[in-house]
């Protein structure tokens, strides 16, 4: 049953609802943020796998600049009310 689930087994089940519709756009927000390290790399890989096949648009907002680094092409960062783009 769905309250049955710890908060990381609820995160992934929300990750793989998102990405079987299969949108142009999908909008991440903190995606792996209930996921142990490990996992988290894993659910990365996966996100850059599954992009490669759809070549959809991922937006993702995190709050662990690492994390962004490793899987993003272009990144947006908000820092002092100010943003700006790092490629």
């Amino acid at each position: 049953m769905p309250g049955s689930l710890s908060g990381g087994e609820r995160q992934r089940a929300a990750f793989a609802r998102a990405l079987v519709r299969n949108r142009p756009v999908l909008l991440l927000d903190e995606p792996f943020a209930a996921l142990d390290p490990e996992m988290r790399g894993e659910m990365g890989a996966l996100l850059l796998e599954l992009h490669g096949e759809t070549g959809n648009t991922v937006v993702i907002v995190s709050h662990e600049p690492g994390e962004v680094e490793a899987i993003a092409d272009h990144r947006m960062v908000i820092e002092n009310d100010a943003i700006s783009a790092r490629y």
